[in-house]
Order: C-alpha cells, then sequence, then structure tokens
C-alpha cells in the first residue's frame, strides 16, 4: 500500500492529473497537428497566391520564392501529419519551431518596412500582417516550444526507466 501512495500521492489523486494532463498535451498535439496539415493543405491548392504572397514579403530571390512555394505546403502536410499520428513527433516540433521562427522573422520584417502584405498563414484569404498576426505566430512558436520540452522530457524519463529495466 505504501507502495501505491508513494506512485499516486496522498489521496490517490496523482495518476488522474497525470491523465488528464496527457490527454491535455494529446489534445494540443493534434491542434497544432490539424493547424498545419490545414494551413498546408490550403496553399498546395492554391500554390499561385501563396507564390505571391511570398514575393509580397521583398525578402527572397524569385528563385527561392518558387522553391518556398513549392517546399512549404508539403513540409507543413508532413509537420502536421506527424504531430497527429506520432511519427517523427520530435522531427516535427523542431521543424515547425524553425520554420515558424523565419516565418516570424519574416512578419516583423514586414512590420516594420510598413508593407502591406497578406500573411499568407491560411492561403490567399489570410490577412494582412499585423501585431496580431506576429502575436499568434508567436504564441505558436511558445506552444511548439512547450510541446517539445515535454516531448524529450517524457523520452528521457522512457529511457531513463528502460536503462534502469535492463541494467536489473
Amino acid at each position: 500500500m505504501d507502495k501505491v501512495n508513494s506512485i499516486t500521492g496522498p489521496g490517490g489523486s496523482a495518476p488522474m492529473n497525470r491523465r488528464k494532463g496527457y490527454f491535455f498535451v494529446q489534445f494540443v498535439f493534434y491542434v497544432i497537428g490539424f493547424l498545419f496539415l490545414y494551413s498546408g493543405i490550403v496553399k498546395l491548392f492554391d500554390i499561385y497566391a501563396f507564390l505571391s504572397d511570398i514575393y509580397g514579403y521583398s525578402i527572397v530571390t524569385p528563385r527561392l520564392g518558387v522553391l518556398l512555394a513549392l517546399l512549404l505546403p508539403h513540409a507543413e502536410i508532413l509537420m502536421g501529419l506527424g504531430l497527429i499520428a506520432n511519427v517523427l513527433r520530435q522531427g516535427s516540433l523542431l521543424l515547425s519551431i524553425l520554420l515558424l521562427t523565419l516565418f516570424l522573422v519574416a512578419q516583423g520584417i514586414a512590420l516594420s518596412l510598413g508593407l502591406q502584405v497578406s500573411c499568407g498563414c491560411f492561403g490567399s484569404s489570410s490577412e494582412t500582417v499585423s501585431l496580431l498576426t506576429l502575436m499568434r505566430t508567436g504564441a505558436i512558436v511558445i506552444v511548439c516550444l512547450l510541446l517539445y520540452y515535454i516531448e524529450m522530457k517524457s523520452h528521457s524519463v522512457v529511457e531513463y526507466k528502460k536503462t534502469l529495466e535492463s541494467v536489473s
């Protein structure tokens, strides 16, 4: 009985709280995953509008703009699927953090230059880059960083337990 209480805590409430926390984290993974999936699919169906949005930022060459327009939607779809299906989740998170940070910088440049450019977040119907879009992108970066921390922490605990089991 003492062993159970040491694991569950007083009143045995800790596993239920852990389970709720686990389901909440999984829910956030799904939300971010579907966000990337939707964003990538919308861009893929209107690739020329997305290319126009990329050119609107005025920070890439025409060749790089075409390359980005061709690759980014596919990357977003793969990242979304990775987060949803828990396949290469850490890699999906790292790539999303990298791309979102670059996007945050691009939005910041556009905002500081006073460019009236479509955000390009969710296809051609996206809103113009503003402080709100900048804050939204920043919030998503922070959520992805937290998810990456949680993912790394949970895997290090699992690996530690496997190591202990293999030694004993």
